[in-house]
């Protein structure tokens, strides 16, 4: 060994090996009573030093190795050092978490579980926080939050047991349950509706602002916000405050509001000086969404690989596939469709393996329609009935993608009746159905051919395209469509810059131009088409020379209604 010359702790002697092995064989050496005396040693004069926030970590490791030890050298855990171990264990997690850390943090909370037991007051508290930790990484289930739940309703901790509820209710919805998702959120409102002053009431109201924004309910959503804005600027954390403006500022963009970008942006910032990297992405994320249907699809781009890049960066499971999934349909409107299956299976694959969610329905709807697209009519019937399956279950987003394609599939495979009780569906949701529509699959104009091709295109004016606020380019290329001005509406969506769309569009104006006759038009139409489906191999919009078979079905298409 040698003497350092100068000494990590002031006023102390440090002495390091010249070896490293020499150290591991010196270690090896130590009978395990005495190195896990050792170490119970080294943590409490580790305690002593006082710097809790740097030492974290080392502390907990200390402990840990104490209690393994002794356990190994056949001793009974010493309750003080277990109790020691757990804190230790927590504080770690903690200080990971702050430091965005986020799977040591899980990893050092399921350590303190593991130490405490049934009627361990801690307990509840920590199974919160690896939940916490948990639904970040994208691991685990619902199982989780509704463990936690039921031991603080155990302990009879009513803020608690709001806290665990609005967990539960973002597991629920991460995984496509919408039912669940509202029965938990509503849980967690009315535990709290007496404690005024409460932060998990915060948390609650700030969550449910959020839901009611994603099932369409963007007055309620900015009402319910308001409400939790002055508990949340009073009580905090800034992390909550963050989400509040996401959430605020995506329903105020919903209802065509452009300033509610700025709160999206606000939110971000928030996050960012907190040093709340979950926010931080779900920011960018619903930042390229409201751009995206407001039709500024370069800008949107932009904030999604933002979002993708940060979520690769601190391992945050859950939101990374949603952006995979984004990057998913950014290929397939470029025409990197076998990029495009490629992220669609290896995410689908999860969800076949146990793990569902939220975005498995847009990715069995595209991996359907490029199925459709390229000739396998099998594959795609299958895929597009699962997803409407699925969206049954799910919210507003989940069916404005599943009930377009799966109804334009229906329609093409000849089952009319199906096609139309999906079109009615999508009447149904109305206005709100076009922020439902944020990501480049499937688009406002795929569900208005779906519309169009049903001859409901007067239906589709009147309960969607009139009342819809937001009133962007993607609005005025699908009221061209129901107009039966295809070219115009080509050209509309070229402009907005989405490729396959713009495609299909100049496929159907050929269509309709070889059919009044306009043979040149439609061959030029024709031929812009075909210069993109030639390149993602879908066979059945290239053009020989006779009516392409699109998904309306040659022999089944109603006249326009005007």
């Amino acid at each position: 060994m040698r003497r350092e010359r100068h000494s990590a702790v002031a006023g102390d002697t440090q002495y390091s090996f010249q070896h490293v092995l020499l150290r591991d064989v010196a270690y090896a050496q130590i009978p395990r009573r005495a190195r896990a005396e050792k170490h119970r040693r080294a943590a409490e004069w580790i305690e002593r030093l006082g710097r809790p926030e740097d030492h974290g970590e080392l502390l907990a490791h200390h402990y840990q190795q104490a209690l393994e030890l002794g356990r190994a050298a056949g001793d009974e855990d010493d309750p003080i050092l277990v109790q020691h171990a757990r804190d230790a264990l927590r504080a770690a997690g903690e200080r990971a978490l702050a430091l965005s850390a986020f799977a040591p943090a899980a990893q050092f909370f399921a350590d303190a579980v593991a130490l405490s037991a049934s009627n361990d007051p801690a307990r509840p508290r920590l199974l919160l926080e690896r939940a916490r930790t948990l639904f970040l990484l994208g691991g685990g289930g619902p199982e989780l939050s509704t463990e936690t739940l039921q031991a603080f309703r155990d302990a009879e901790d009513i803020e608690g047991q709001a806290q665990a509820a609005t967990l539960a209710a973002r597991f629920s919805h991460a995984a496509g349950d919408r039912a669940a998702t509202d029965r938990y959120i509503a849980l967690a409102v009315d535990a709290t509706s007496d404690r005024p002053l409460s932060r998990a009431r915060a948390e609650a109201l700030t969550a449910q602002a959020g839901f009611l924004m994603l099932g369409g309910q963007f007055e309620d959503a900015i009402r319910v916000g308001n409400e939790a804005l002055p508990l949340v600027e009073a009580l905090g954390p800034e992390e909550v405050r963050a989400r509040l403006h996401n959430y605020v500022g995506c329903a105020r963009c919903c209802l065509g509001d452009e300033d509610g970008l700025t709160e999206i942006e606000t939110s971000i910032a928030v996050a960012e000086s907190a040093g709340a990297a979950g926010p931080v992405v779900n920011g960018y994320g619903n930042l390229s969404s409201e751009l995206y249907f407001f039709a500024k699809l370069a800008e949107s781009r932009n904030a999604s690989r933002e979002a993708l890049k940060l979520a690769e960066r601190y391992g945050l499971g859950g939101l990374l596939r949603f952006f995979r999934a984004d990057v998913a349909c950014w290929a397939y409107s470029d025409g990197h469709w076998d990029e495009a299956l490629t992220v669609v299976n290896e995410l689908l694959a999860l969800a076949e393996a146990g793990d569902p969610h939220y975005s498995d329905v847009q990715l069995l709807a595209l991996r359907g329609w490029v199925e459709f697209a390229r000739g396998d009519m099998s594959a795609a019937e299958h895929d597009t009935r699962r997803a409407v399956e699925l969206a049954r279950g799910s919210d507003l987003q989940a069916q404005s993608d599943a009930y377009c394609i799966g109804g334009s599939v229906a329609l093409a495979a000849r089952r009319r009746e199906e096609a139309d009780e999906l079109a009615s569906g999508l009447a149904a949701l109305g206005p709100p159905m076009v922020p439902a529509l944020c990501t480049p699959f499937p688009t406002l104009a795929d569900v208005t051919w779906l519309f169009y091709d049903l001859g409901r295109a007067t239906e589709l004016i009147g309960v969607v395209l009139d009342p819809d606020p937001i009133k962007s380019p993607w609005n005025d290329a699908a009221r061209a469509i129901c107009d039966g001005e295809l070219v115009r509406a080509a050209d509309i969506i070229d402009r907005i810059g989405h490729t396959a769309s713009a495609a299909y569009a100049r496929l159907r104006a050929a269509e309709a131009l070889a059919a009044v006759g306009e043979d040149a038009e439609a061959a030029a139409q024709r031929a812009k088409a075909d210069a993109f489906y030639r390149t993602v191999g879908a066979i059945r919009f290239i053009g020989n020379g006779e009516p392409a078979d699109t998904a309306s079905g040659d022999d089944l298409r109603a006249p326009v209604d005007r």
